[in-house]
């Protein structure tokens, strides 16, 4: 099985402005199976092992990432309940798993790569100082074009 598969998919229906419950499960989906990849192959610092997060933190921090993933996939916990779902978490999970295919010494996917220049134009104040450097080589009006591109917009 293709590893990414779940991922590309994530990431088309993200750009068409697909379902967020959708891509939210599918870019789950993909992050466990990368996830488990890379610690058998002695890798970490993805979402639920991130090197950034003191490891007196961990579980309360995995539970509040993994809390919308595992509301979606298991009704039969709670059949009744509600969750109040920030589909913006998605985009983490997307991420993250980029990351760990890299980990993996693969390289980036045309979307993947589309992905990644998306968040990092619309995203900046979350970038390290290289990361905005990058940003730097972009002529200002082709950023801002990128910019007040929305999704679904071909």
């Amino acid at each position: 099985m293709k590893r990414r598969a779940q991922l590309d998919c994530a990431i088309e229906l993200w750009f068409a402005d697909g379902d967020p419950v959708s891509i939210h499960t599918l870019a789950c989906a993909s992050h466990q199976i990368i996830h488990d990849v890379n610690k058998n192959h002695g890798g970490k610092d993805l979402l639920l092992d991130s090197v950034l997060i003191k490891d007196k933190y961990r579980k309360k921090t995995n539970d509040l990432f993994r809390k919308d993933m595992v509301f979606f996939k298991h009704a039969d916990k709670d059949p009744d309940g509600i969750t109040e779902f920030d589909s913006r978490s998605s985009e983490m999970f997307i991420a993250m798993s980029i990351h760990g295919l890299t980990n993996l010494g693969e390289s980036r996917s045309d979307s993947e790569i589309a992905f990644l220049e998306w968040i990092t134009i619309q995203h900046p104040k979350f970038l390290t100082e290289s990361g905005r450097k990058r940003l730097n080589n972009i002529h200002v009006d082709k950023l801002n074009n990128i910019r007040a591109l929305p999704l679904g917009e071909p």
